[in-house]
């Protein structure tokens, strides 16, 4: 019919009579191959190719027909690899390939709000062009691809590292027996239902699940479940509903296309749906306005079509006119992008056993604007009534100190600056007493600080984004490691030694509050909500490095500390040395502070366990070390005030003696250091 049609027309090829020889190859790649050698060996002139139909039988025929410099068009090809055009300079298929449908899936994507995706496909020369120029498209549009995984054989690794890496819109490429088996293996990894949205390929088999369940560990109706909603595409075979009526460039519509074709078959369609397929018209209308764009050119060079013995000029010409052809024909706009047709698709949805195929149209894609359009009529249901999201959607949960554990703490903490500033104002008090001043009072002064700042920090870690604003957070951070490892040294020289360390890492590498997160879990059972519990930690960039120079400079000064104190161990005046103490104080101080920074580093306790952890060995430390330093040295007060308080009774009895001495002389002192009960007669 095309034929006829082409050849009635006065504008298209006025000079030459269009010809079309059937040769079939049985839908066998060598049989082609071998029809076509035959053909163009001791058949006529050939201007171009019409076929064939199969990818396979393509790829064969296209690889032999350029070097005879023949334009080759497919209606049946699907196949990207002829995208390729080094390997395929000549080859075009008016048929839609996965090349075009990259255009719609990427379209979706953009229509769903999607920023996440995964590509899955069988590693075959139909798909593997098409899987790696949508991961191009893809990225052009700035689209995360978190997988794109391939397999040979069985896909199960594949499917679980898409599992793995939280894959939720998979764009599957493969046969509908490697369809199969992809949704078998994701039935068991329960990558299905409304959190899961699945896009197949463009094959359309009778009752695929059935007949290819028996090849999986699965049956049909798990392999169902998740087929169900997984989204295709399809030519279109006639033009979109709304474009029944529209002039196409063959001169008709498409309802005239249908009554003229049933005039010409003499039958009569079983059904207003059922529509003839026009794509070899379309074809042969595009191959027939190329050569009648070729001619014209050759003309103009005092040449023609008549001329073409296959040779690469006229070759040439005629493949960039068909490059350039761009009509509306009876399928919708008819253009090629490195070979591959470019046109309206359908956009259809498995829906299972209500069909043969299983697939209803719900959608369609205009070339044209890239409009895609879903229909009122048959929508595009989702397993859970809406659009799938791309991954999964974390909320954040921020875990604070319990307030009771902080509040017990915090009181605890009271409890020990109290008893420090009760030490405190003792040793002031008594400062001019021997006991205290034999001690320093001043060194004793610096360590009771000492013990304030630790108590006081322990408040301080207690203080998180739960208590404060977090605009206050880099300055308690700061605050607190200034308090946390400043003002222990024993002399001024150590404080300054702090200072310089503690400037220099705040200049360098200031702390800030950051978020630690801990293990995730879900809000349900397959909810597609992921609780992230967090907190707020103060940290910076090279803690590690800051804190390893601060153990060690302190771990120093402890070793030199109880090496002091063991020497010194056998002082037993009390009055002139407590090294006994300060020994045992830096014994404990050792023991706690060792096994304190072990038990904080290696060990993984949640927030009230790290806090009470920390907390408590520095209460514990802090405490003790005070006790051992101060409560004998308030004994040693209390018994000293006993012996000044019976000193001072006999210091009154013996003034009048020496009285009595003064004037009487040496018989009198004799008389009264002799016998004390004369005193009072003398008096």
């Amino acid at each position: 019919m095309a034929i006829r049609d082409i050849n009635a027309r006065s504008d298209v090829l006025e000079q030459y009579e269009l010809k079309l020889k059937l040769l079939d190859d049985g839908y066998n790649k060598i049989i082609a191959g071998k029809v076509f050698v035959n053909e163009v060996l001791h058949g006529p002139q050939l201007m171009a190719l019409l076929g064939p139909y199969t990818s396979h039988s393509s790829s064969v025929v296209a690889t032999i027909a350029r070097y005879w410099n023949l334009i080759q068009l497919s209606a049946g090809a699907t196949s990207t690899q002829f995208s390729n055009r080094e390997e395929f300079p000549y080859f075009y298929s008016s048929l839609l390939t996965d090349i075009t449908y990259n255009s719609v899936r990427v379209g979706l994507v953009k229509r769903f709000g999607w920023k996440r995706v995964a590509i899955l496909y069988h590693s075959d020369v139909l798909f593997d062009n098409g899987a790696q120029h949508l991961q191009t498209e893809l990225e052009k549009a700035s689209i995360n691809i978190i997988a794109r995984e391939t397999f040979v054989t069985e896909p199960d690794l594949q499917v679980k590292t898409l599992k793995e890496k939280g894959a939720r819109i998979i764009f599957l490429f493969g046969y509908p027996r490697i369809m199969a088996r992809v949704f078998c293996h994701a039935y068991k990894l329960g990558m299905y239902g409304e959190n899961y949205a699945w896009f197949g390929s463009i094959f359309t088999q009778r009752l695929w699940w059935n007949r290819f369940a028996p090849l999986t560990n699965c049956s049909a109706y798990e392999i169902l479940q998740v087929a169900k909603g997984y989204i295709a595409f399809r030519n279109t075979n006639a033009p979109l509903l709304s474009d029944f009526n529209t002039m196409t460039a063959p001169g008709l519509t498409f309802q005239e296309f249908l009554d003229n074709y049933d005039k010409f078959t003499n039958t009569t369609r079983s059904s207003s749906d059922d529509y003839p397929n026009p794509l070899a018209y379309d074809s042969l209308w595009c191959l027939a306005s190329a050569l009648n764009e070729t001619d014209n050119k050759l003309r103009q060079l005092n040449s023609s079509l008549a001329d073409f013995k296959y040779d690469a000029k006229i070759a040439e010409i005629f493949n960039i006119a068909i490059q350039k052809t761009s009509f509306l024909g009876l399928t919708g706009p008819f253009s090629f992008s490195s070979g591959a047709r470019v046109g309206n698709a359908y956009i259809q949805q498995f829906r299972g056993n209500i069909s043969s195929t299983g697939l209803v149209v719900v959608g369609s894609y205009r070339s044209v604007g890239q409009v895609i359009t879903f229909n009122e009529s048959e929508p595009l249901i989702w397993p859970g009534g809406h659009v799938p999201f791309d991954g999964f959607i974390t909320s954040y949960l921020e875990k604070y100190i319990t307030i009771g554990v902080f509040v017990a703490m915090s009181i605890l903490s009271v409890i020990g600056m109290i008893a420090a500033l009760t030490f405190l104002y003792i040793n002031y008090l008594h400062r001019n007493l021997r006991v205290i001043k034999m001690s320093s009072p001043r060194i004793n002064n610096l360590i009771l600080i000492g013990f304030i700042l630790c108590f006081v920090a322990v408040v301080m870690f207690g203080v998180d984004s739960g208590t404060v604003n977090k605009i206050y957070l880099p300055a308690i951070c700061t605050a607190r490691v200034i308090k946390d490892h400043s003002l222990f040294g024993l002399t001024f020289l150590l404080f300054v030694v702090d200072l310089i360390i503690l400037g220099v890492w705040i200049a360098i590498d200031p702390f800030t509050g950051q978020y630690e997160k801990f293990t995730s879990y879900p809000s349900k059972l397959g909810s597609n909500i992921i609780i992230q519990p967090q907190t707020m930690i103060c940290s910076c960039q090279y803690s590690s490095i800051w804190l390893a120079i601060i153990y060690g400079y302190k771990f120093l000064l402890l070793v030199f500390g109880t090496f002091l104190a063991w020497e010194t161990r056998s002082v037993s005046i009390a009055e002139l040395n407590d090294s006994r103490h300060i020994g045992l104080a830096i014994y404990n101080a050792v023991i706690f502070a060792t096994i304190g920074v072990l038990v904080g580093q290696l060990t993984q306790t949640g927030i009230d366990g790290g806090y009470i952890i920390n907390s408590s060995f520095i209460l514990i430390c802090a405490t003790s070390s005070m006790c051992l330093f101060f409560i004998p040295k308030i004994q040693l007060i209390r018994s000293s005030n006993y012996s000044i308080l019976s000193m001072r009774t006999r210091e009154s009895l013996r003034r009048p003696q020496s009285t009595l001495f003064q004037v009487n002389g040496g018989s009198t002192k004799r008389q009264m250091t002799g016998n004390g009960s004369q005193v009072d007669s003398l008096a």
